[in-house]
């Protein structure tokens, strides 16, 4: 039995994580606290969920949503929210800043990832979600997050229950916002052990822009279906900033890293809404945005609103 829902979310500000240090896992949102300190738990505790959940080696990767199921049922029932393809309503802008882990990231011992990060050998999640690649991720913790995203409206095709596996017919993300078209470039650096290390990074007008980092959400340089050329033309959208007042961080700003989605016919129209999938997340500090760092980089990605699916 399938069926199919879209849903509005409605953009919200002002949401955020305040990471609790020592603090024991738990699972299962905490009850009979202040809302507002909730509804933060609520989200550390789902990404909490996420971070460890990705550690796992499934034995069937289709699995992805239906093994988490009865943990996000719960979650479900104590916040009230919609669920899309592990992620929700109440936070689903802050939910779309995971990102993969470096690769020297310690992991548990009897975590055995080797290899390329790629995706799945097939189609599980919409690549806007953290359920499309096979690595672990992680999420940024910041105590304040604001949007800067137009409109965004996901919808998801399930296969049967809210919270399991999902259909990709009727699964994609309509996200407006401001962006900007840039080169995504490969090369590498040498760091301190003098080897030469992958690194991916955007060039405007022939010049490299250090300040901003990329998090490829896999392997985008090798060989497989999924490669991306040197050189390729990919959209940056901008999605909020965060403070961490606690950390003494001055603020981060964040984009999502789209490239086109060759299996649509798109013309490309900058007044057309474009068909992409998610390739990574981007970020710079407010300092490096204070320094004049990111100038052109700012001045390209904040001058136009853009309109995506993303697949």
């Amino acid at each position: 039995m399938k069926s199919e829902r879209c849903e509005c979310l409605f953009i919200h500000t002002g949401l955020g994580v305040v990471d609790a240090p020592g603090r024991k896992s738990s699972y299962v949102p905490p009850e009979n606290v202040d809302i507002e300190l909730e509804e933060l738990m609520n989200q550390l505790t789902w990404r909490k969920t996420v971070e460890d959940y990705s550690l796992l080696a499934l034995t069937f990767e289709k699995d992805i949503f239906s093994a988490l199921s009865g943990v996000a049922h719960q979650h479900k029932q104590i916040r009230g929210s919609s669920y899309f393809a592990g992620l929700w309503e109440d936070s689903f802008v802050e939910d779309l800043l995971w990102h993969t882990r470096p690769r020297n990231f310690p992991v548990p011992s009897d975590y055995r990832f080797s290899g390329p990060v790629s995706r799945p050998s097939i189609w599980r999640a919409p690549t806007w979600s953290w359920a499309s690649v096979k690595s672990p991720v992680e999420y940024d913790r910041y105590e304040e997050f604001d949007t800067m995203l137009n409109d965004i409206y996901p919808c998801v095709g399930l296969v049967a229950e809210e919270t399991g596996e999902l259909e990709e017919d009727g699964t994609s993300l309509f996200i407006s916002g401001y962006a900007t078209d840039i080169a995504l470039k490969y090369g590498t650096i040498q760091r301190e052990n003098q080897h030469n290390h992958p690194e991916t990074y955007l060039e405007m007008d022939g010049n490299k822009i250090d300040a901003v980092r990329l998090y490829p959400d896999f392997d985008i340089w090798s060989e497989s279906d999924q490669k991306i050329e040197d050189g390729t033309m990919v959209y940056c959208l901008l999605l909020g900033s965060a403070m961490n007042h606690f950390f003494k961080q001055c603020g981060t700003l964040y984009f999502l890293v789209l490239a086109l989605d060759n299996s649509k016919e798109d013309e490309d129209d900058e007044d057309e809404v474009v068909f992409v999938k998610r390739i990574g997340l981007g970020t710079f500090s407010k300092e490096a945005f204070d320094s004049g760092k990111v100038s052109k980089f700012w001045e390209a990605i904040s001058g136009r609103l853009r309109s995506f699916i993303v697949s």
